[in-house]
């Protein structure tokens, strides 16, 4: 660990000389709070984090780790779905590392959610945000001439939206071309989709709605 903290200490000063890694400024950022650091970034995938030093915004981005740098693995994730139930994935790792950067660089750009907000609002903003990033990718993966893979990232994202009503993922509706502009009114659709789903799930199996939601929860989508 104190090899990794070396080493981050000498990546932040490198990038922004007389940064939080000279123990002579006022915002000096201590071994423990770099250990933190570390074991954030080697347990956990692609994130963006952005804080303030010396009076300065800065922006950290973590790449996927180990487990998830190749398509077979990350398209799964972000899909929902085993490996095997997804057709061959199009394009090069190189190429979806470069749009999961992309991605998370958008966050970095993003104003943060002010948590007082109600709640249906940090909903919106949240699905906003994720909009954002993934048209970015989208975006990206096309000016590459590579339709195939941001078409390919279109059908993945929209899924554990709508089949567990979780608002991180954008439905596709999002995707297209122009602004992205998430409203109350599709934040309330997707919850509508949700149960809809589970009436009509209870309407086969000659269950309650409410078992519905707990079969969602124990036997996934992807089985």
């Amino acid at each position: 660990m104190a090899k990794n903290v070396a080493t981050l200490r000498r990546q932040l000063e490198k990038q922004m000389p007389a940064s939080p890694a000279n123990p002579a400024m006022p915002n000096y950022v201590s071994d423990a709070d770099l250990e933190d650091l570390v074991k954030l970034a080697t347990s956990k995938g692609p994130f963006a984090v952005k804080g303030e030093f010396n009076g300065q915004p800065i922006g950290l981005i973590n790449k996927q780790d180990r487990d998830i740098d190749h398509k077979n693995e990350l398209m799964p994730l972000i899909a929902d779905i085993p490996l095997e139930k997804i057709k061959p994935i199009p394009g090069p790792d190189y190429l979806w590392d470069e749009a999961v950067g992309i991605h998370e660089g958008v966050h970095i750009n993003q104003p943060e959610i002010d948590p007082s907000l109600p709640a249906a609002e940090i909903q919106r903003l949240t699905i906003q945000h994720e909009a954002e990033s993934d048209k970015a990718a989208i975006d990206f993966l096309r000016s590459k001439g590579r339709d195939d893979m941001a078409q390919a990232l279109i059908d993945y994202l929209p899924r554990p939206s709508a089949l567990t009503g979780t608002t991180t993922t954008p439905p596709a509706v999002f995707l297209g071309g122009g602004a992205v502009n998430v409203t109350a009114a599709h934040v309330d659709a997707v919850g509508k989709f949700k149960a809809e789903m589970n009436q009509g799930v209870a309407k086969e199996l000659g269950i309650s709605e409410a078992d519905a939601e707990k079969l969602l929860k124990t036997i996934p989508a992807n089985t």
